[in-house]
């Protein structure tokens, strides 16, 4: 699992002195899928997987699947992930 990477995202980290449940591995996971569409890291990204992560990003809702919902199941705070990305989204416009 790549946690340094989700950290990131996440200022205060994840404590990871004790065991990772598999559904926190999952839900982190598939997190960092959607950071990898909608940056368009993975080269079979389509532009329609990135507009697709980006609502889900943007998305309040918090049922089962959502990115609130996610977060909830890691315990991270969604906004602080939406800023960090929202900061590297400016800086990577500011030098293309």
């Amino acid at each position: 699992m790549e946690l340094d990477y989700l950290n990131r995202y996440v200022a205060s980290g994840m404590e990871t002195s004790q065991p990772v449940l598999p559904e926190v591995e999952l839900w982190t996971e598939v997190i960092l899928l959607a950071i990898d569409d909608l940056d368009r890291r993975i080269r079979f990204s389509s532009r329609s997987d990135q507009c697709s992560a980006r609502a889900w990003f943007d998305s309040d809702a918090d049922e089962i699947g959502s990115f609130v919902w996610a977060c909830q199941a890691i315990n991270v705070d969604p906004n602080r992930i939406r800023s960090q990305i929202a900061k590297e989204h400016r800086l990577k416009n500011r030098a293309e």
